[in-house]
């Protein structure tokens, strides 16, 4: 009983798309999230600017998560894409802008490909704002057409 506790605490981490599925799978997972994840891949390493805020590397990647009936935590992390400029300056701003657009894309991609191979698995896909319903999804892709921008 003690160590089903402990191992409850660390989660099962999926190596990739496929691997994250299998462990869906053999789980008995049946609900999945995907995030789209910003965040600064080396915070010591970045310039601090008033004028245009952070300066660094920005990675872009997609959590994809699940649980056991049990409770325990299946992760997968999928790194998509890198990009070095600022979080708030004015050159940058529609490359930053266009890049987040890519890394929602690509957990909605990630998503329906989880939905695909296991239908009876429930999915949302969550921003920053929360849960991503149907108009938003159908803004982002009209967004991604017109500016010709595909999933990493």
């Amino acid at each position: 009983m003690v160590f089903d506790f402990i191992k409850k605490m660390f989660p099962i981490k999926a190596d990739s798309l496929d691997g994250f599925i299998e462990v869906v799978k053999r789980e008995g997972g049946v609900f999945v999230i995907a995030t789209p994840i910003i965040r600064l891949k080396n915070w010591f390493s970045a310039s601090r600017n008033t004028a245009v805020g952070t300066i660094g590397n920005y990675e872009y990647s997609t959590r994809l998560q699940s649980k056991t009936p049990e409770g325990r935590q299946i992760v997968f992390c999928d790194v998509g894409g890198l990009r070095f400029g600022s979080d708030s300056g004015f050159s940058d701003s529609k490359k930053r802008g266009l890049y987040a657009l890519r890394n929602v894309l690509t957990a909605d991609d990630r998503l329906q490909n989880v939905k695909q191979r296991l239908p009876n698995v429930k999915t949302e896909l969550v921003g920053p704002e929360g849960i991503i319903d149907e108009a938003t999804r159908q803004r982002m892709y009209a967004d991604a057409k017109k500016y010709n921008v595909t999933p990493f």
